[in-house]
């Protein structure tokens, strides 16, 4: 029964006892991938996971990559002092060459790739992860959306420093390095199991982690990769990149091929290309000049493009650069919200607000798009935004930067709402970019007053786009771009539209039992589902980050049940004050450890299940379930 252990170390006086209440998972997908190495003959290993004497110059490479989930969180941003992965018999390979400082806030839709090494053949039974708090810089948002600097503390209100976070796999989840045969391992530091969000003045989170692993690699999520150019393979539709990941503009992290197609896009100093000719125009720029490159991963560990940033229209290439979400414009100064400002030498800093100017001669170029006939017109309320150009503020903490001969970029958006309309489509927004509405100020985005977008009755142009599943009430997910400032109806050009309903992970069931714990927190348990008893308990579920509001008369006991994965999901028993996780990959073995946890006496006190929530039945499918019980 027993899957995985986990340990948890800290300085001593920086104990944590803290639990989740927000949403904001880090998943670190190590994606291992056997390349031909020396010496011949196949590969072998001894007991304790090392090479045999046959194979012991035989080598691999091991691709790290950083990826989160949605949250509360503006930002959060820890050092990452080192990852090392770890044999059987006590050899440990350092994975990570640099401390590197990370905001997981910033990849809710996002995985990047961290580094590429190469290490030795041989079974690696476990992930060590040095995490730094001294440094940290998180921000979260309270109910209307307004920004807190927050300080993190463990469950006696000390003030965070280090963690060592030591996760110890299974038998059948070993990291097996073999040549020619690819491997994948994804550590989910779930903070929505680690963070509770204790006050927002003084802004306090309380910090413990909890970490699930699964041997899988998400194929379907977009990667990022940062770096320098090395080499263009015209021939071959390819190039190959050293990356520099995050903010880093030294160090070895190692080089990733990267494949092209006909539909990738390209924007190199400015310039926008499409397929073959982006390609061509690449060789043209010299060795490490700084790239960006956007696409998904296939099979066998691909790296195929689909956007790629070159040269200028890299941030960080001899101008400051903000990115941030427009909440109001006010003729040609937008307010930029949330902004992450990088500067010329490579630092970061967080900015709640940035006055942005606009001007006639504003470069305006759009991500994966054509930027034909684009001006600065088309930045509007709600956009995802890019500006280039030189940071400048007064003493009081006001920052501007004006753009009115420079650049700005604008990104993809991804709004949530409930439908209202289907034909035309029409939604109730509830999220725009992972902020609060009560944030965004929709003056002057209509062609009259009375045009103005209406968050309550929010137009969205479909095009050609297939709608046939959809229906009122439902929630969906539409990633685009809004209309040109002055220019609305339709409020908002779609790109995509995804039903949140149908999505495996959209939900999530958020259950604290109240007065220390329930020692009878269940109604019935069998081997694929527990009905709870939340009487005594606060209860709320979330579809992709947006709260449900119909619970006041629940109309079922909830359920949470096995997604019938076959021993895909991933189900966690913690008790708390103790350093160990257990891990089940079985729901029918979870279940049983669940109710004898119950048996020797400790009370369940919070349980989070993720998975496609049932609306008429109230039942959570689930892929993942944490728990943790008080003695």
């Amino acid at each position: 029964m027993f899957f995985q252990s986990v340990s948890v170390n800290r300085d001593e006086d920086a104990r944590s006892s803290g639990w989740a209440r927000w949403l904001i998972s880090m998943n670190v997908a190590v994606a291992l991938m056997a390349s031909a190495g020396c010496g011949g003959g196949g590969s072998s290993s001894s007991a304790d996971g090392s090479a045999s004497d046959a194979s012991v110059t035989e080598q691999g490479e091991l691709a790290l990559a950083i990826t989160d989930a949605e949250g509360d969180f503006v930002s959060y941003t820890v050092d990452v002092d080192s990852i090392t992965l770890e044999k059987a018999n006590g050899a440990v390979v350092e994975t990570v060459p640099l401390n590197t400082r990370i905001d997981f806030a910033q990849y809710t839709d996002l995985t990047e790739f961290f580094t590429i090494r190469t290490l030795p053949a041989g079974n690696y039974t476990k992930v060590n992860l040095n995490l730094d708090f001294s440094d940290s810089e998180i921000v979260v948002q309270d109910e209307s959306g307004e920004t807190h600097q927050a300080t993190a503390v463990d469950g006696e209100g000390n003030v965070l420093a280090d963690y060592t976070v030591n996760v110890t796999l299974a038998e059948d989840q070993v990291v097996k390095i073999r040549r020619g045969v690819p491997a994948a391992l994804t550590i989910d530091f779930d903070l929505d199991s680690s963070n509770t969000i204790v006050s927002y003045d003084p802004a306090t989170v309380e910090v413990e982690p909890f970490i699930l692993t699964s041997a899988s690699l998400d194929t379907e999520r977009e990667h990022r990769g940062r770096g320098l150019l090395q080499s263009v393979d015209v021939d071959n539709s390819s190039f190959t990149m050293k990356l520099k990941p995050f903010h880093h503009r030294s160090g070895e992290f190692g080089g990733v091929n990267i494949n092209v197609s006909d539909s990738t896009h390209y924007e190199i100093d400015g310039s926008q290309y499409e397929g073959a000719a982006g390609l061509v125009a690449m060789t043209d720029l010299v060795t490490d000049t700084p790239l960006i490159v956007f696409g998904q991963m296939s099979e066998g560990l691909t790296f195929n493009a689909v956007y790629v940033l070159g040269g200028s229209s890299v941030p960080w290439v001899g101008r400051d650069t903000a990115r941030g979400v427009v909440i109001a414009r006010d003729g040609n100064v937008l307010t930029l919200r949330g902004s992450h400002v990088e500067r010329t030498d490579g630092s970061v800093t967080f900015y709640d607000n940035i006055q942005v100017t606009l001007g006639e001669n504003t470069q305006v170029t759009r991500q994966a798009l054509s930027n034909e006939g684009l001006d600065a017109s088309d930045v509007s309320v709600g956009q995802r935004l890019v500006v280039f150009g030189e940071l400048s503020g007064d003493q009081i903490g006001e920052y501007s930067i004006d753009a009115s001969q420079g650049h700005v970029r604008l990104l993809m958006n991804l709004i949530k709402g409930e439908v209202t309309s289907v034909s035309p489509l029409v939604v109730d927004l509830r999220w725009i970019n992972g902020r609060r509405l009560g944030l965004f100020d929709f003056a002057g985005t209509g062609l009259t007053e009375d045009n103005d977008a209406n968050p309550d009755h929010y137009e969205i142009d479909v095009a050609s786009l297939t709608l046939d599943n959809l229906e009122l009430g439902s929630l969906v997910k539409v990633r685009g771009y809004p209309a040109a400032y002055g220019e609305a109806p339709e409020d908002f050009a779609a790109q995509t539209v995804i039903d949140i309903n149908t999505e495996q992970r959209a939900g999530a069931m958020n259950v604290l039992w109240l007065d220390g714990g329930s020692s009878a927190p269940f109604i019935a348990t069998n081997a694929e589902s527990l009905v709870l008893d939340v009487s005594n308990a606060n209860y709320q579920v979330k579809m992709a980050g947006v709260p449900l509001d119909f619970f006041d008369g629940l109309q079922n006991d909830p359920v949470v049940s096995s997604f019938g994965f076959n021993d895909k999901g991933v189900y966690a028993i913690k008790l708390s004050g103790e350093p160990g996780i257990q891990l089940f990959n079985q729901f029918s073995n979870y279940v049983e450890a669940l109710n004898q946890y119950l048996s020797n006496g400790n009370k369940l006190r919070r349980m989070v299940a993720l998975g496609r929530y049932d609306q008429t039945q109230d039942e959570m499918n689930s892929v993942v379930v944490t728990s943790r019980f008080k003695p």
